[in-house]
């Protein structure tokens, strides 16, 4: 690709080349922070982390084949690497560097930005099958949680020569961040999936959150869509705040009395998939929750707007498939079989709220819900899990916690999320329970599956099939 050779990686980085690359080499193509990942002409950055040094693995990654690396301690190049290492002083604004010298060099590429309180990952993968898996147009998107400032860049330099789609999950915990990542990906749509009381602890307000989000509209180029639930008074406030008016797409149940260009109706649950109408247009997709009607409904729009007609979305759709830990289905063989929705990778009010209603609809001879802190919540934090677990008593059989805030609300001690603390929980799961796993990242309830997977090891493999929220 003309403008991306070492001569402008070097320059872009404002590194240094501690063992040049070879005259005629090829400049890389992808880009990878675990050696794991790495495959054959990829840059692999090597990050001095809290629990490991990339330095350590550069000889892993030369052996996979990657075509230089990003390092920040020339000292940690092993001797006779053969592998180029391009020295910065700091590894993140390095990729953000070559990721937007990367972005500007995809002529032919549309990026759809993704944000929202919570279904970003979901809408993301809706949003690629329809269009790429269905629609056949090259492309690719975030994988896994990959919205910050490294996963960001790593999503827009792991887009091909040749893509015509990247879909670009794009997340925040302070101000600022949305507009900063937008500066690296450079949407030409976005998707907004909702509003929510997440990272109060760094916004302030759900005003805030608000402002953030609708902050992905501002970077966008004039007359690109963006497309967002109707109805959300404050991401509408925030929206119509804006110095430069975006064309606003706006998608609202058919229950809702507010002005909307299109309608989402006739939602129902079917098994793990769930069913509604776009409009007149018959959808479904393979995960549950009926709330995930709305974001499949913003991903469809997009794709439209990418010129994929609805046939060819509705083939996409039904392949789509989930992400780890979110509505994740597994059944621990215990005769009967324990079913366990495992939504534990992350977790906020309204998140928690969305899965406990899954969890509503389960059969099952009880219903458990296991809820782990949510975290970042600020001054608000004993509010919001008081009333969390009002609406887990009012539809679980059974509500166990994991954390300290949790216990607070309940009023039953500290709650230390150790080791011990799972082993009872997973003590009073019982054969044939349907259980739900949610908490925030940090409070790790996927251990109970864990616990219980082991408990029930003499039963035989588990059987799982991963769905997403």
């Amino acid at each position: 690709m003309n403008g991306w050779t070492f001569d402008a990686i070097r320059e872009a980085a404002r590194g240094e080349w501690v063992g040049p690359p070879p005259r005629r080499a090829e400049p890389p193509v992808g880009a990878a922070i675990d050696s794991r990942e790495v495959g054959a002409g990829m840059v692999f950055a090597a990050y001095k982390g809290e629990r490991a040094d990339g330095h350590a693995f550069l000889g892993r990654a030369a052996d996979a084949g990657a075509s230089m690396a990003i390092v920040t301690d020339p000292g940690g190049v092993p001797e006779g690497l053969g592998m180029p290492c391009l020295r910065v002083d700091d590894a993140t604004d390095a990729l953000e560097r070559l990721a937007s010298l990367w972005r500007g060099l995809m002529s032919g590429l549309r990026v759809v930005g993704v944000t929202g309180s919570n279904g970003k990952s979901t809408t993301c993968r809706l949003l690629h099958a329809a269009a790429c898996s269905g629609g056949g147009l090259a492309g690719s998107r975030t994988p896994r949680s990959y919205n910050n400032a490294i996963g960001v860049p790593l999503t827009v330099l792991n887009a091909k020569p040749g893509d015509r789609v990247l879909v670009c999950e794009i997340g925040m915990s302070t101000p600022g961040e949305i507009a900063a990542r937008c500066e690296t990906a450079r949407p030409d749509a976005a998707i907004i999936t909702t509003v929510g009381e997440a990272h109060l602890e760094g916004v302030g307000s759900l005003e805030g959150i608000a402002r953030e989000k609708a902050s992905i509209a501002a970077r966008l180029p004039g007359g690109a869509p963006l497309f967002m639930p109707a109805g959300i008074g404050v991401l509408e406030d925030a929206v119509a705040a804006l110095e430069r008016s975006p064309r606003v797409v706006r998608v609202r149940y058919e229950e809702d009395a507010c002005d909307a260009d299109h309608v989402v109706a006739g939602v129902t649950g079917a098994g793990v998939g769930v069913r509604f109408l776009l409009d007149d247009a018959a959808l479904e997709i393979p995960m549950p929750g009926v709330h995930n009607a709305m974001n499949a409904a913003l991903a469809v729009l997009a794709a439209r707007w990418l010129g994929v007609g609805d046939g060819a979305v509705r083939a996409g759709l039904a392949r789509a498939s989930g992400a780890g830990m979110r509505l994740e289905r597994e059944s621990i063989p215990s005769g009967p079989p324990i079913a366990v929705i495992n939504d534990a990778y992350n977790a906020n009010p309204s998140s928690m709220r969305a899965a406990l209603g899954v969890l509503g609809g389960e059969p099952g001879l009880r219903r458990v819900a296991v809820l782990g802190d949510m975290l970042e919540l600020g001054d608000s934090e004993g509010r919001y899990h008081r009333e969390v677990l009002g609406l887990a008593n009012g539809i679980a059989d059974v509500v166990l916690t994991v954390g300290p805030r949790f216990a607070a609300a309940a009023g039953s001690g500290r709650g230390d999320p150790d080791a011990a603390a799972i082993s009872r929980i997973a003590d009073a799961i019982r054969p044939g329970d349907a259980v739900l796993l949610k908490g925030s990242r940090g409070m790790r309830v996927e251990r109970v599956l864990g616990a219980l997977r082991a408990r029930y090891a003499h039963a035989g493999d588990t059987e799982r099939s991963a769905v997403d929220a």
